[in-house]
């Protein structure tokens, strides 16, 4: 499913999963997927050689526990795995 068209029925749905490639910066992401991500849920977002300054800037405005796996079809790509999403006005 595509995660601009679900985000209004975030509260019927449960996934163990959302993930995302060439979609959005990861700032972006976060913000599309907020809705979706319990504390049980986790967010894999396919990123580029820019993964770590798309990191720090979604750490302005959020505060996650997170990990980078190496791609197994890129050296320059990551997949940045995202757990406990909350917005840091919280």
């Amino acid at each position: 499913m595509r995660i601009e068209q679900f985000a209004k029925s975030a509260q019927s749905l449960e996934p163990d999963v959302v993930s995302a490639r060439a979609l959005a910066p990861l700032p972006r992401l976060l913000e599309l997927a907020e809705p979706f991500l319990r504390d049980e849920t986790r967010g894999l977002f396919l990123k580029g050689r820019e993964t770590d300054a798309e990191i720090d800037s979604a750490l302005e405005r959020w505060t996650f526990d997170g990990m980078r796996h190496a791609s197994l079809t890129d050296d320059d790509a990551r997949i940045v795995e995202i757990k406990t999403l909350r917005r840091r006005d919280q």
